[in-house]
């Protein structure tokens, strides 16, 4: 009696010892259950391509990588203002790679011909009227364009500025800096090559006044920088208002710095 009394109380002490750490040595003799991981189906990125970040209409021959390499462009210029390039194309040629001028063989974006290409160093002998160079496209220009504008790194701060280094490329772009500065007048060739462009009656709408016979009248007889930034605000259509909305949010969004490349802060 004694001995089951005693048998009785250890296993009522092994008990309470067991619940006080919080156990039971029933359940703990228990081995947990692994649950099997939930299967989830493998993520497959989506092979189209991102939705652009301006609705593309007019502009669709300017691919976001052009946009990129015409904002990489500007920084190798000197021009914080991007938009100032695409202004003064506008007017040359409508911001159109394919552009042409048969009687000069004026070609591009900004319109290079072949004389001042070959100076660059450009192969005229097998492309003397510069068809490749037009099929290469903004991307292809655009490396050339830095050969044509590099005398002037730094300098091309106005709109002003750089209209006339694609206008008069050898005249330094200080002069642009005063509106009323004469470029050139009737007599010479630049003159005769750009005044209908540049220098006709026009009337309170902008329209070109024209004479009896209908062609374009010759205003002041000279041409001077004003006329210039007048063309590039003339040219202000859907096309380069698209674009420069393009460029303005490409700039906006952070991108990885191009290897080989350092790494700059905007500001």
């Amino acid at each position: 009696m004694r001995l089951s009394f005693l048998a009785s109380l250890s296993v009522s002490a092994v008990m309470l010892l067991w619940s006080c750490r919080g156990g039971n040595p029933v359940v703990d003799q228990i081995k947990p259950v692994a649950k099997k991981p939930i299967e989830q189906e493998p993520v497959v990125p989506s092979s189209k391509p991102p939705p652009p970040l301006v609705p593309v209409e007019f502009s669709a021959d300017w691919t976001d990588e052009d946009v990129q390499v015409y904002l990489a462009f500007c920084r190798k210029m000197g021009i914080r203002d991007e938009t100032i390039p695409i202004r003064v194309w506008a007017s040359e040629s409508n911001n159109d790679p394919i552009s042409h001028n048969p009687g000069s063989h004026a070609s591009g974006i900004f319109q290079l011909v072949p004389d001042t290409a070959k100076g660059h160093g450009y192969d005229v002998v097998n492309d003397p009227h510069l068809d490749a160079f037009r099929a290469s496209g903004v991307r292809g220009q655009l490396p050339w364009a830095e050969r044509f504008y590099a005398k002037h790194r730094g300098e091309l701060v106005t709109l002003a500025r750089f209209y006339l280094a694609n206008f008069f490329p050898s005249m330094p772009v200080r002069h642009a800096d005063d509106p009323n500065f004469v470029l050139c007048s009737r007599g010479g060739s630049a003159y005769a090559g750009n005044w209908q462009k540049f220098d006709v009656k026009r009337d309170g709408h902008g329209r070109a006044v024209l004479g009896d016979d209908g062609a374009p009248q010759q205003d002041k007889g000279y041409i001077i920088v004003q006329d210039l930034e007048d063309a590039a605000v003339r040219e202000r259509g859907q096309r380069t208002g698209e674009l420069i909305a393009r460029v303005r949010a490409a700039k906006s969004v952070p991108t990885a710095p191009v290897e080989g490349t350092v790494a700059t802060k905007e500001g």
